[in-house]
């Protein structure tokens, strides 16, 4: 890796800060620093350190262990990295800790996680650094969510936010493993769980990437590639999550915001209590009921067409 490149020390802080991490057995990693430096060997550089509560506990537990682990972690980097300056960010007006900032030099590393995404869908494990990392910037070896929570929260997020970021590793994902049953499965997860409507991330309206992609994007990979490759990759996403839903699994979303799913579709047992998804349950629970019956409705025309074959609704075009 190219000491030259802009991001170089932004990467080599972060490394420096993840064997903290290792030190909160509360915390897993994920996201793209999860995928690059550990799960693939540095295809691209990661510079943010996104975390999950991996326990299911009560909303007021989950926070309170939360931001004491948060807490030990700033005050550990400030102990092991002395000229660093860690700021603590708190959820909204409460005491709660969820993300850090930390600064040295020119760089600036973030670390956050979700007051509502906690918990998973299979279990966590240790994993170490990548070869090139470990090469570049350093040895360590963190608790990493297992490949079908980290792809299924990537896949989310790209049809959500189609970063390029997330846009470049669903490429890989679907140019070597792509998505396996248990992948499905754990995406069927994080869709039910995610806050936006269903059909924003089953058909999304289409973002244009191109300021995105060179603002933020450009210098970040191993390998050359461009825009029209991330565009191709984002329509064969939409219509590889279109045909990979069985009419089983388009029952189970419609009966989901219907209020009367059936968690029998899931093999893990634990899908029921996830905070996420209980939270959602509630806030669909509060939707007036002509608007809810709009969006099921709209859902089950949606699945109608794509399971016969007919035309796209929204993603044809950008904004």
């Amino acid at each position: 890796m190219n000491r030259s490149n802009p991001y170089f020390e932004q990467v080599q802080l972060l490394v420096r800060i993840l064997p903290v991490i290792a030190t909160e057995e509360c915390f897993a990693l994920k996201g793209g620093t999860a995928i690059n430096l550990f799960y693939r060997d540095m295809p691209r550089l990661s510079v943010d350190i996104d975390l999950v509560y991996t326990p299911i506990k009560a909303r007021e537990d989950s926070l309170r262990e939360i931001t004491d682990g948060m807490s030990r972690m700033g005050r550990l980097i400030s102990e092991r990295i002395p000229r660093a300056k860690v700021h603590y960010i708190r959820l909204g007006r409460t005491d709660a800790v969820v993300k850090l900032v930390v600064r040295l030099d020119r760089s600036v590393v973030k670390i956050e996680l979700s007051p509502v995404l906690r918990g998973t869908v299979y279990p966590s494990s240790l994993r170490r650094i990548c070869p090139s990392a470990e090469a570049a910037f350093g040895f360590a070896e963190v608790p990493v969510v297992s490949f079908e929570d980290l792809f299924a929260g990537k896949i989310v997020a790209a049809l959500d936010r189609q970063h390029p970021r997330d846009l470049f590793d669903v490429k890989l994902l679907l140019e070597n493993e792509g998505i396996t049953a248990r992948l499905k499965e754990a995406f069927l997860v994080y869709l039910i769980s995610h806050d936006r409507r269903f059909l924003e991330v089953l058909n999304p309206t289409l973002i244009d990437i191109r300021e995105t992609f060179v603002v933020d994007f450009e210098r970040m990979t191993v390998d050359p590639v461009d825009v029209a490759d991330l565009e191709r990759t984002r329509l064969t996403l939409i219509d590889s999550i279109a045909t990979m839903l069985t009419p089983q699994d388009k029952a189970f979303v419609v009966a989901f915001k219907e209020g009367d799913p059936d968690w029998n579709h899931f093999g893990p047992e634990h899908i029921r209590d996830l905070p996420a998804i209980k939270w959602k349950r509630y806030n669909l629970g509060l939707m007036d009921t002509p608007k809810r019956n709009a969006m099921i409705q709209s859902l089950k025309h949606f699945f109608a067409i794509r399971l016969t074959g007919g035309p796209e609704d929204k993603a044809t075009g950008t904004r």
